[in-house]
């Protein structure tokens, strides 16, 4: 008796210590714009507050973890808004006309130096931003906040920079190369703010003898990890200092 009680006890405090997945669920937060047809496309955080950037609305603004949202699109004259990107007290938005700057977490923008340019991503790097376009312009350098940009990644056999990450002094950038044949995934690493570049995707391929690389959707830096997630769900990570895949791959 006093072993199946014993057994019993082990058994009920093994399962309290193993998580739930009730644990760790979702939670819809009815916004931004929830009940239109505009999609988000990028999300920041400044502090306590949470920016999300749409593809027809402009942006959103949370001040309580996305209970309810406010539309901050004041001198935003491109409602298509990219990507985000946080840099000390600026925030930082592309779109599809250039990059546009606030300084009073979306109270206003105003259009930065870099105007009438397609940007896709934005990274910020210290006192660096930048600005990853298409149609094969690639990278663009600020360091003065965005008042001047100068273009760095002209030499980036990328058609759509979908991606940019800054992980100490190493800068990546990913995206696809699109022609006659379908579009493929390219990612490259730069340890010089863009000056020059070297590729970077060995071990992004699909498997099974397969060379094909999805094209490099989004990328996200944490520690000495580099994650890669690429068109059609797969997500990758790799040590940034080499730029070599590899650790380990999986369903995302």
């Amino acid at each position: 008796m006093r072993t199946l009680a014993l057994f019993l006890l082990i058994t009920t405090l093994a399962i309290s210590l193993v998580p739930s997945e009730s644990q760790a669920q979702w939670v819809f937060t009815k916004g931004p714009d929830y009940s239109r047809s505009s999609s988000v496309n990028s999300l920041a955080m400044s502090g306590p507050i949470l920016f999300a950037g749409t593809d027809s609305r402009g942006v959103f603004r949370s001040t309580d973890d996305g209970a309810n949202w406010s539309q901050v699109d004041s001198g935003l004259t491109n409602m298509y808004v990219t990507s985000l990107a946080v840099s000390g007290s600026n925030l930082l938005v592309g779109t599809m006309s250039g990059v546009f700057l606030s300084t009073s977490n979306g109270g206003s923008w105003t259009q930065t130096g870099l105007t009438n340019t397609p940007i896709y991503s934005l990274a910020a790097s210290g006192t660096n931003l930048f600005a990853g376009s298409g149609e094969g312009w690639g990278v663009f350098l600020s360091t003065n906040n965005g008042t001047s940009w100068t273009q760095v990644g002209s030499a980036l056999t990328i058609s759509i920079i979908y991606s940019l990450a800054a992980s100490g002094t190493n800068l990546f950038a990913g995206g696809a190369i699109c022609g006659i044949e379908p579009c493929y995934g390219v990612l490259f690493l730069s340890t010089n703010n863009g000056a020059s570049w070297t590729p970077a995707s060995n071990g992004l391929s699909t498997g099974g003898g397969n060379p094909f690389v999805p094209m490099i959707m989004s990328l996200a830096a944490c520690g000495t990890n580099l994650f890669a997630g690429v068109w059609g769900g797969e997500a990758s990570f790799f040590p940034p200092t080499t730029g070599q895949a590899g650790v380990q791959s999986q369903q995302a």
